[in-house]
């Protein structure tokens, strides 16, 4: 998603002052949304596991041992620079949204499609082990809470090419932030093996 739409805010600019409100704001209403869009996702997940697993604590026990094998077998495909193939939407926002005339509701659209990320490609197979987070959530309320900030982690990306904006008199980041790295595929792993860790002292002791 940034690919597309962090270069085109330097376009935006140049347009008559008419066709939108001030980047800040346009910046803001994204972010907003992607926060909404993650949180969205984490409920409906979280909503659904607490009915799967039951009301039982062998029940849950179990779920989440399922579920930690899933997240160590997404941690393998993170490792091999691979991804899960499920739960995406095998495409990106629309390009053809830019052209709409309102940029605030291009910055929702995008914002809301980017942070529920199921509705784009995925491309770290450590997204799943977030899912499973949701998952597992003490409740979902906190399920949504950690979805918003899954959210604003995606959408904050484009807040901070605002900010580099404001140092550096309208230059942008570039698309040169988005490439994967060997070292970025071992970061994710690490901070996904975080799930196993966090479901045994949960769960089992």
């Amino acid at each position: 998603m940034n690919q597309v739409f962090i270069p085109r805010s330097v376009e935006w600019e140049a347009m008559p002052k008419t066709l939108g409100t001030h980047p800040l704001a346009v910046t803001i209403v994204h972010v907003t949304a992607t926060a909404m869009g993650g949180a969205s996702v984490a409920t409906a997940i979280a909503a659904v596991a607490h009915l799967a697993s039951g009301g039982s604590t062998e029940a849950k026990r179990a779920f989440a041992l399922v579920l930690t094998v899933v997240g160590l077998y997404a941690v393998r495909m993170q490792l091999l620079g691979e991804t899960l193939r499920l739960l995406e939407r095998r495409r990106q926002v629309p390009r053809r949204w830019l052209l709409w005339r309102h940029r605030t509701l291009i910055a929702a659209a995008y914002g809301l499609m980017v942070g529920a990320g199921v509705l784009t490609k995925v491309r770290h197979a450590a997204f799943y082990v977030t899912l499973c987070f949701f998952a597992v959530a003490p409740s979902v309320a906190a399920a949504a809470i950690l979805g918003a900030l899954y959210g604003v982690s995606r959408g904050g990306m484009l807040l901070l090419n605002w900010a580099y904006q404001q140092q550096l008199g309208g230059k942008t980041l570039g698309t040169g932030i988005t490439i994967e790295l060997p070292r970025v595929r071992l970061l994710l792993a690490i901070a996904a093996t975080t799930f196993p860790i966090w479901i045994a002292t949960a769960y089992y002791f």
